[in-house]
């Protein structure tokens, strides 16, 4: 797979588990507090996935996920 349609896939698959959490839950107790915990790990992982790409793309290439 070439550098640029590997990095969208990855970029693709950090968001996917946010859509998850927020169709896990109804509407309106989404953002309820005993949902805080999902929301925090859908995070942490955005957010170690964001850091992997950069720093994959800081070194031309991006290690796998």
């Amino acid at each position: 797979m070439q550098g640029i349609d590997r990095v969208m896939q990855r970029v693709k698959a950090m968001y996917e588990p946010i859509e998850q959490v927020q169709t896990t839950f109804h509407p309106t107790s989404l953002f309820d507090i005993a949902n805080a915990n999902e929301w925090k790990a859908a995070k942490a992982a955005f957010y170690a996935d964001n850091e992997d790409i950069k720093v994959g793309g800081r070194s031309g290439c991006c290690s796998s996920a």
